[in-house]
């Protein structure tokens, strides 16, 4: 049985530079070697995005953060 990894993040977002650069990496490593990972983000409304056969991100619907500007 494989064993996920699960990283949840506050500042994952479609402008977050680094943050998401790095979670994309870790979920292209992951498809790579084929081990299951998921991530929790905030976003707009819920839903759940594929990314790739072995990677899972799950949005939650949650408000925008007050430190810094809307970091969805």
């Amino acid at each position: 049985m494989a064993i996920k990894t699960l990283h949840v993040t506050n500042y994952y977002h479609s402008a977050s530079g680094g943050i998401r650069t790095f979670y994309l990496a870790l979920l292209a490593g992951a498809n790579r070697l084929r081990r299951p990972m998921r991530l929790v983000v905030p976003g707009d409304t819920d839903r759940v995005e594929e990314a790739g056969d072995f990677g899972r991100i799950y949005y939650v619907k949650s408000p925008p953060t007050r430190l810094g500007g809307d970091l969805r």
